[in-house]
């Protein structure tokens, strides 16, 4: 442990320690989520290996990594709120202006999208698509909706946080048991019918039924939520293990957690004859909430120190929410581009072209938010 970590090892100890205004770590945990959002979505590489053989397999046991993505914001989200004083009236003006926001960029993004794309919908579809955001181009929007949710049960997660510590662990332990533990059970119970009985569908089974009060609202994000305030709590004891040896567990954890989902995967395409999304259907599984946390504690080792890289990750992280917006208009129209060159679909066909394209698409959403938020009334969309 450097001197630099000692002190701020030593400061992390105290009984009093205000809360930093930035932290480079936060910052690239932000950033690296967003830009897994932004490849998950725009990807070229194949991952399909039911229909394509065994070439795909790589990309598809890499690409369950980018189900960290959204497990990492409602992390990072509870690591950061779970450190600040709750101001209810500021709090419910937060969460009103997100779901009013939300609202109008579901239905802003197919009134963009539908002239660009060609497409002529009718007004039934076009407030079907806006309200339910039920369109490929806004369904992203999810992510808000359950963000919202938690948001408002967060004044009671957050005095019970600060008053009475037992009541937020029961909370979060119920609630992982109803979500990851459920789901765990379901797959060790279809690894074994289907290796023992040869059966022919994956057991998926509620066994908490009309007492499941999580059913509905992606409860796993719960879980994920109250995590991040539990590693706000024991920030001191992470930063004081060897930076080796954390980052050594880190990236063992993201190896083997990883083959798992990808295995679980490979059973459930096998199963269903189609392949399983170990990224949208993934993060309730016990192997994306150990590579989120892998990752988070990978993250602390970021100091941002190389200062040009570090500001596009800060401008990243200060504009995620817009980024995630805005994104899918992006992609949507370069990816018209792409698809009517042969030779630009071939350079994004592999994991480094798709990457890069990722990271065009993000750099173009981040100037245009840039540029929105320099913008009467548009500003206030961002």
């Amino acid at each position: 442990m450097n001197e630099a970590e000692r002190n701020l090892t030593s400061d992390l100890d105290a009984e009093v320690m205000p809360a930093p205004r930035r932290m480079p770590s936060i910052d690239f945990d932000e950033a690296l989520a967003m830009f897994f959002v932004v490849l998950y979505h725009s990807h070229y590489y194949t991952t399909n290996f039911v229909e394509y053989g065994a070439s795909a397999f790589p990309y598809y046991l890499l690409n369950g990594l980018l189900s960290t993505c959204v497990p990492m914001f409602f992390l990072v989200n509870g690591y950061l709120l779970f450190r600040k004083e709750l101001n209810l009236r500021k709090h419910i003006i937060k969460t009103v202006r997100l779901t009013v926001v939300t609202i109008i960029w579901s239905f802003i993004i197919p009134v963009v999208l539908c002239p660009i794309t060609g497409y002529e919908p009718t007004i039934k579809e076009l407030l079907s698509w806006g309200w339910y955001r039920t369109m490929g181009w806004n369904d992203q929007l999810w992510l808000i909706g359950a963000l919202v949710c938690i948001y408002i049960f967060f004044p009671i997660l957050k005095v019970a946080y600060d008053k009475y510590r037992p009541a937020f662990l029961f909370f979060a332990a119920v609630c992982a048991i109803m979500t990851f533990g459920v789901v765990l059970l379901n797959q060790v119970i279809s690894v074994a019918l289907c290796g023992l009985f040869n059966r022919g569908s994956l057991f998926d089974f509620n066994y908490f039924a009309s007492f499941d009060p999580f059913r509905g609202i992606h409860g796993y994000s719960f879980v994920y939520f109250c995590l991040g305030g539990l590693l706000w709590d024991k920030r001191g004891a992470l930063l004081k293990r060897a930076p080796n040896k954390r980052v050594a567990l880190a990236v063992a954890t993201l190896v083997i957690s990883s083959a798992l989902l990808a295995a679980w995967g490979w059973l459930a395409s096998s199963v269903n004859g189609k392949l399983f999304d170990t990224v949208y259907h993934g993060y309730d599984t016990v192997f994306v909430l150990a590579n989120t946390l892998a990752l988070f504690v990978l993250g602390l080792s970021y100091q941002g120190k190389a200062k040009t890289p570090h500001r596009f990750i800060l401008a990243v992280s200060q504009n995620t929410l817009g980024i995630l917006y805005v994104h899918n208009m992006v992609r949507v129209t370069l990816n018209l581009l792409v698809d009517s060159s042969g030779a630009l679909t071939q350079l994004c066909s592999n994991l480094i072209g798709s990457a890069f394209y990722a990271l065009i698409i993000l750099s173009i959403s981040l100037g245009i938010v840039c540029i929105l938020k320099k913008t009467p009334v548009l500003k206030q969309l961002v």
